[in-house]
C-alpha cells in the first residue's frame, strides 16, 4: 500500500521562499532608493510643471503596486488547487464510528523532503508556475491562507492626505510660491516672466539684508543673523532641537519649503502646523546668487560668482530632526558659495501624534522603541523613504488582508489570517532621516513589546524615532483561528462554543454551564503583574477557552507566554436551586490566579489538573459577572524546574511547543450547601463495588450509591453509606470490563439533595507468576498489552484536540488496527478522553508528566550539570503525582502508572526517589500495578522491568542495550518502547517550521518508501513475537500513534490525514502477538481475540 508521500515541486519552493520573521530588515532601508528632494534647493523658485500627490494617488499607487504582485500569487494559488487527484485508498479522512468515509491525497510527485530539507529533485509532468507566491502566516512560514506583499523598499508616498497648505512638488526644485500659475506660462517664461532657470536669469531678490563686503566670511559672520538665530522665541507646541548652525537639514524625510520676509519663527511654525506630516522646521538664512550661474551656450551667458542676495527659509520635515540631521552647509555653482547660517531646529512637543487611519484605532505611541520581535505575530515588513506616513503602513496592512483572504478563498479555505495591528516608525541611518518603516502583525501586541532603539549593519547607525502601533478596527480583530503551521481536517470546525459536553462524566451534575467559548486575553508583564489586576477592562485580544495560547485554535498562536491575563463575564441562571456556585478549571498550565468581581478568590498550581472554586460568596446573581484569571507558566525557563512532559521554550525534534493558559474546560455549576466533592468508587473482577463519597461538610451525611445497567435505569444493586467512610457492596455476576467487551455501568450516588451521576467498569488489573514468568493479569488472566506510545500533540491545538470527535480518531485507528492499549506518554488528558477509552475498551498505561528532560546548565565555575529538582521542587512533584491518581483512578482503562521516563527529572542518587513514590501511588491506588521507571535508571521499584531500545525490541530476553539494564525475572517483562521507524512526507503533511524539518534526520530510522516502512514494521513485529514465544515478555510500546512536529515516525501522520501501516498485515502481526503469549501459557487458556469496531474504507 503506497501513499502520497511525495511533495510537489511549487511547494518546495514556498517553504524556501518564506521569510523568516524579524524585527528590521536593514537591506531594506541601504537599497531603497532615496525620494528626488532631500532639501530645499538653492534657487528660490520652481519650474511650473509642479503637482501634488493627495491620499486617493497615494492609494492607486499602492493598490497598483500590490495588485501586480497578487496577480503572482493568484496563479500559483490556482495552480496548487488544480492539482490535486482522485483519492487514494491510504489518505485517511476523519469519520464517525459508522466507517471511515471518502478518502482524499494530494497528487504524487518524484519530489520529497529529504535530508530534512525541501528540495526539489524532478518537477512535475504539470509544473506550477515561476512566479507562485509565497504565502506566510504570524510564523513567517509558508502555509495555505497568508500571503505576503513583497518586502522590497517601496517609494509611493509623500503625503496622507491633500494639505491644508498643499507643497507644489517637482522632479527637481519646490516652489515657494502657495499658488501655481493662473495661466499656462509663455516658452522660456515664469508666470510671463524670464525663466529663472535660464542661465544668468536674474534671481527673485531676496528679503533680507545686502551684506557688505559680498563675501562669504562677511555673510557668516554678520551679527543681525545671529542675533535672530539666538533671540527667537521657541513656538508653542515647539521645542528647540538645535540653535545658530552653519548647516540646514538633509534627509528624505524633507516635505517643502518657503522663502519669508524675515527670519519668522511663528510664521513658519505656522506653516508647519498647516501641512499634512510636517512634524518638525528648520528655519535658516542662505547667502544665495542674484543670477543664476549655470554657463550657457556662449559667452554672452557666462555669469560666474555674481552678486549674492540674501534669503529667509524655512524647510518642512515629515521626522523629527537634530543637530546631527543638519549635514547641508551649502554648495558651490560656478565660483559661487552658497553660505547657511542662523539655522534653527524646531520640533513639536507632542512627537507629532499621526493622524487617524481609517479602519484602525487611534494610535498608541510607544516610548520604548520599535515592537520587538514579534515571534509568531509577525507577518512582514516594508520600507517608504520620505516623511513619517503611517498612511502607507495602513495601507500595506489592508493590502496584506485582502491578499491573504483572497488566497485563502481559492484553495475553499474557511478561514484566513488578517492583519490586526501594525507598528509605523520612522528611520534615522546615521542621524540623517530615511523614511517610514512598516511592521503587520496577526494580533494586537501591547508598546510593552517595544524596546527595538535601532542598530548597526556595518559602519551604518540605524535609530528609531516616533514609533506607534495601530490595531484594527475591524471584525477581523475579534477571534478567528489562526493558521497553524500544519491544520487537520477538524481545524476550522473547532467553533466559538468548543467542547459542550461536560466536562467531568465521573462526577456529573444538573445544573451546569459552559464558560468555554470567547474570551478575551492579553500579555502580562510579569510575575508582578497579578498585583494589578486589570479589572473592568477590555483586554487586547480575543482567546478561544479550552486552548493552548501557542496554537491556531486559540486565535493567538503566542510565543514564550509565560504570564497572561484571562477574562470574561457571566450570569448565574436564575432558576437555579443550590446553595453554592462552583466554578470549575478542568486544567491551566501553569499556574493560576482566580479573581471574581475584583476579588481574589483562589490560587491553583499544577498544570494537568482539574480544580473547583466555591465563588458563591463573591458573585452576584442578579446581573453579570467578571472573571479575571491570571496565568503564570515558566515552562522550562530558569530556574523552574516543574513537571512539563515534552514541553519546551526551545522546541526540537522530541521536545514540542508548550501549551499555556486554560486549556481545558470552565464551567459553573450548583450545588447545596453541603455537597459531594469527589467519588471514588471501583469496581473489581468478583462484583464487588468499593466507594467513598467525599463531602464538603464532612458532618457523617447517609449516602446512597446505586448501580444501573448503561444507558437505563435499569437498578442491579444499591448501597447506603456514610459520606466520608469507606463501604463496599456487590453486584451478581455482573459483565465485567475488557479490551473485548468493554461493559460499562452508570451509577448515581445522593446525599441530601445533591444528586450526581458516574459509571464504573468491573475489572481486576494484577500481577502473578504464571509458568514462572511474571505477568500482567486482566481479570485474573494474562494479557499480553501491546499499544502505542501515545503523546497527545495537535499541530491546530497542540495540546487540545479541535473537538472530541478529532480526539476519538486516534483511538479508533489504534482499536481498529488491533492494539489493545495505550501508553499516555508524559502528558495527562481530558476526562473525556480517559471515558471514550472506557467506553471503547483500550487499557491505559498513565505517565506521570515529567521534570524538565534532558536538560543542563552551567554553573559560575563553567562546571555543566543536569538539570534536577531540589528538595522543595521533589516534594511538588511529589504532591503533582498524588493529584494525578486521585483524580484519574475513577477511570477503569486506567491500569498502570508510571512514575519516571527514562531517567527525566530523576534524582539518580540514593535514596531513589522512585521506591518512596511508588510506596505512596500503592497506597493511594492498591488496585492498579505501577511502573516505577520505565526504560532507564532501573533500581528495582514497582512491578515491571521495562527495556527502551530503537528500533529493534529487547523485551523480557538475556540481551540488552545501555541504558536500559537486564531483564529483572522478580518483575514483569516490558518493551517500554521500540519502533520508531519513520517515513518522510510531502510538506502539506509537516509541520511546516523549518527547525523542525531540520531536524526529521535525528528519526531513529527513516525507510525511504511506504513499502519498506511497512517491511521493516513487520520485522519489528515478528522479532517481539519471537521474544513472547522464546522469553518473557508480557507487553510492548510502539512508538508511536502520529507525527509529531519534527517526527516523522508515527501510524499516522501529524495532520491525521495519512495512515502509513498496511492494515491487513498490521492486524495479522498484532494479532500475532497476543496469539504468541498463549501459546506459551497452557493449550486451555483463552487468547485475546481482536474485534475490529467499524471497517475500513
Amino acid at each position: 500500500m503506497r501513499s502520497n508521500i511525495v511533495l510537489a515541486a511549487a511547494l518546495a519552493r514556498m517553504v524556501a521562499a518564506a521569510p523568516a520573521p524579524q524585527q528590521f530588515d536593514f537591506a531594506q532601508v541601504l537599497e531603497a532608493p532615496s525620494p528626488t528632494n532631500t532639501a530645499p534647493p538653492t534657487t528660490a523658485v520652481a519650474t511650473s510643471s509642479s503637482s501634488t500627490l493627495d491620499s486617493a494617488s497615494i492609494a492607486r499607487s499602492i493598490s497598483a503596486a500590490i495588485n501586480t504582485e497578487a496577480t503572482a500569487s493568484i496563479t500559483g494559488a490556482s495552480a496548487m488547487a488544480a492539482s490535486t487527484e482522485e483519492p487514494s485508498s491510504s489518505a485517511l479522512e476523519r469519520r464517525g464510528w459508522g466507517g471511515w468515509g471518502e478518502t482524499t491525497k494530494t497528487k504524487a510527485t518524484e519530489t520529497k523532503v529529504t535530508n530534512s530539507k525541501a528540495t526539489e529533485t524532478k518537477a512535475t509532468e504539470t509544473k506550477a508556475t515561476e512566479t507562485e507566491a509565497t504565502e506566510t502566516t504570524a510564523t513567517g512560514k509558508s502555509s495555505s491562507s497568508a500571503t505576503p506583499i513583497t518586502s522590497s523598499s517601496s517609494q509611493l508616498v509623500t503625503s496622507s492626505a491633500p494639505s491644508k497648505t498643499s507643497a507644489q512638488t517637482t522632479g527637481t526644485t519646490t516652489t515657494s510660491s502657495e499658488t501655481s500659475c493662473p495661466t499656462t506660462p509663455e516658452d522660456g517664461t515664469y508666470c510671463g516672466f524670464i525663466n529663472p532657470q535660464d542661465a544668468c536669469a536674474p534671481q527673485p531678490d531676496g528679503y533680507g539684508p545686502k551684506v557688505t563686503p559680498d563675501t562669504v566670511e562677511a555673510f557668516r559672520s554678520y551679527p543681525e543673523f545671529h542675533d535672530d538665530a539666538q533671540n527667537a522665541k521657541t513656538p508653542s507646541g515647539y521645542e528647540l532641537v538645535f540653535q545658530d548652525l552653519d548647516a540646514s537639514v538633509a534627509g528624505n524625510s524633507y516635505i517643502t519649503f518657503y522663502t519669508l520676509e524675515s527670519y519668522d519663527v511663528a510664521g513658519c511654525a505656522a506653516k508647519c502646523d498647516n501641512t499634512d506630516l510636517c512634524t518638525a522646521f528648520n528655519i535658516y538664512i542662505e547667502r544665495d546668487p542674484s543670477l543664476n550661474p549655470t554657463e550657457g551656450d556662449n559667452e554672452t551667458t557666462y555669469c560666474p560668482d555674481p552678486s549674492s542676495i540674501t534669503n529667509y527659509k524655512c524647510s518642512l520635515w515629515g521626522s523629527d530632526i537634530d543637530e546631527e540631521s543638519a549635514t547641508n552647509k551649502g554648495d558651490n555653482r560656478l565660483d559661487f558659495e552658497t553660505v547657511i547660517v542662523a539655522s534653527n531646529g524646531y520640533d513639536k512637543t507632542n512627537n507629532t501624534t499621526p493622524p487617524d487611519q481609517d479602519g484602525w484605532n487611534k494610535p498608541e505611541k510607544c516610548d520604548k522603541g520599535a515592537i520587538s520581535g514579534g515571534g509568531k505575530y509577525w507577518m512582514g515588513s516594508k520600507f517608504y523613504p520620505g516623511a513619517f506616513n503611517p498612511f502607507n503602513c495602513a495601507h500595506y496592512a489592508q493590502a496584506q488582508s485582502d491578499k491573504n483572504k483572497q488566497g485563502a478563498q481559492l484553495k475553499g479555505l474557511k478561514s484566513f489570517t488578517p492583519v490586526n495591528m501594525f507598528n509605523s516608525y520612522y528611520v534615522h541611518k546615521n542621524g540623517k532621516p530615511q523614511g517610514t518603516y512598516c511592521q503587520i502583525f496577526d494580533t494586537t501586541l501591547s508598546p510593552d513589546w517595544a524596546g527595538f532603539k535601532g542598530g548597526y549593519s556595518g559602519k551604518d547607525r540605524f535609530d528609531v524615532k516616533n514609533s506607534w502601533t495601530y490595531s484594527t478596527t475591524n471584525d477581523t480583530s475579534g477571534y478567528s483561528v489562526k493558521t497553524p503551521p500544519l491544520d487537520t481536517p477538524w481545524t476550522y470546525e473547532a467553533g466559538t462554543d468548543p467542547w459542550p459536553q461536560y466536562p467531568r462524566p465521573q462526577l456529573k451534575r444538573s445544573q451546569w454551564q459552559s464558560l468555554n467559548g470567547i474570551w478575551t486575553y492579553q500579555d502580562a508583564s510579569g510575575l508582578d503583574a497579578v498585583n494589578s489586576p486589570p479589572f473592568n477592562q477590555t483586554l487586547a485580544n480575543e482567546v478561544l477557552v479550552p486552548s493552548c495560547l501557542e496554537s491556531g485554535l486559540s486565535g493567538v498562536m503566542a510565543e514564550d507566554a509565560l504570564y497572561s491575563w484571562f477574562a470574561t463575564t457571566f450570569d448565574v441562571p436564575s432558576d437555579w436551586t443550590g446553595d453554592r456556585l462552583l466554578l470549575n478549571f478542568g486544567a491551566i498550565d501553569y499556574e493560576a490566579t482566580i479573581f471574581v468581581n475584583g476579588q481574589n478568590a483562589s490560587f491553583h498550581r499544577g498544570g494537568y489538573f482539574a480544580f473547583t472554586v466555591d465563588v458563591t460568596d463573591y458573585v452576584a446573581t442578579g446581573g453579570s459577572n467578571e472573571l479575571l484569571v491570571f496565568v503564570h507558566d515558566p515552562t522550562d525557563s530558569d530556574p523552574y524546574v516543574i513537571p512539563i512532559g515534552k514541553q519546551t521554550l526551545n522546541p526540537s525534534h522530541i521536545f514540542y511547543t508548550p501549551c499555556s493558559g486554560i486549556w481545558q474546560s470552565v464551567w459553573i455549576e450548583s450545588a447545596p450547601a453541603d455537597h459531594i466533592t469527589q467519588l471514588d468508587i471501583t469496581a473489581g473482577m468478583d462484583g464487588q463495588v468499593n466507594a467513598t463519597v467525599y463531602s464538603l461538610n464532612k458532618a457523617n451525611s447517609p449516602v446512597e450509591v446505586s448501580v444501573m445497567e448503561r444507558g437505563s435505569h435499569k437498578k442491579v444493586s444499591s448501597q447506603k453509606g456514610t459520606a466520608d467512610t469507606a463501604f463496599t457492596f456487590s453486584v451478581d455476576s455482573p459483565g465485567l470490563w475488557s479490551p473485548d467487551t468493554p461493559t460499562l455501568y452508570d451509577i448515581m450516588v445522593t446525599m441530601g439533595s445533591d444528586v450526581v451521576s458516574s459509571y464504573t467498569g468491573f475489572r481486576t488489573i494484577s500481577r502473578d507468576e504464571v509458568d514462572g514468568v511474571e505477568r500482567p493479569l486482566l481479570n485474573g488472566e494474562p494479557i499480553f498489552m501491546f499499544g502505542t506510545l501515545d503523546q497527545g500533540f495537535w499541530p491546530d491545538g497542540i495540546y487540545v484536540p479541535p473537538n472530541r470527535e478529532a480526539m476519538v480518531y486516534d483511538l479508533q485507528v489504534l482499536k481498529r488496527l488491533g492494539f489493545n492499549m495505550l501508553r499516555k506518554h508524559i502528558k495527562v488528558e481530558h476526562a473525556l478522553y480517559y471515558q471514550a477509552c472506557d467506553e471503547m475498551g483500550l487499557l491505559v498505561i498513565q505517565d506521570m508528566p515529567s521534570l524538565r528532560p534532558l536538560q543542563s546548565r552551567t554553573l559560575d565555575d563553567c562546571t555543566v550539570v543536569p538539570v534536577l529538582p531540589d528538595a522543595e521542587q521533589q516534594a511538588e512533584f511529589a504532591r503533582q503525582l498524588e493529584l494525578l491518581v486521585v483524580q484519574q483512578r475513577v477511570f477503569p482503562s486506567i491500569v498502570t502508572w508510571v512514575v519516571y521516563n527514562e531517567g527525566w527529572g530523576q534524582l539518580l542518587e540514593p535514596p531513589y526517589p522512585e521506591f518512596a513514590l511508588t510506596d505512596m501511588v500503592r497506597q493511594l491506588d492498591p488496585t492498579r500495578l505501577v511502573d516505577s521507571v520505565e526504560g532507564w535508571y532501573d533500581h528495582g521499584a514497582g512491578d515491571f522491568s521495562a527495556n527502551h531500545h530503537y528500533a529493534n525490541p529487547q523485551c523480557g530476553s538475556p540481551f540488552y542495550s545501555s541504558p536500559s539494564g537486564p531483564y529483572d525475572p522478580s518483575r514483569i517483562g516490558f518493551q517500554g518502547e521500540f519502533g520508531g521507524i519513520g517515513s518522510n512526507v510531502s510538506i502539506e503533511h509537516l509541520w511546516n517550521v523549518q527547525a523542525a524539518i531540520d531536524t526529521i534526520d535525528q528519526t531513529y530510522e527513516i525507510d525511504e518508501t511506504l513499502d519498506a516502512w511497512n517491511y521493516r514494521g513487520h520485522v519489528l513485529l515478528s522479532e517481539l513475537r519471537y521474544q513472547t514465544a522464546m522469553y518473557a515478555c508480557s507487553g510492548g510500546v510502539w512508538t508511536q500513534t502520529t507525527d509529531v512536529e519534527g517526527e516523522v515516525n508515527g501510524l499516522v501522520t501529524y495532520d491525521r490525514r495519512v495512515l502509513r501501516p498496511n492494515v491487513p498485515q498490521w492486524q495479522a502481526d498484532i494479532q500475532g502477538l497476543y496469539d504468541a503469549l498463549a501459546g506459551r501459557l497452557n493449550s486451555s487458556m483463552p487468547a485475546y481475540k481482536m474485534r475490529h469496531h467499524g471497517h475500513w474504507p
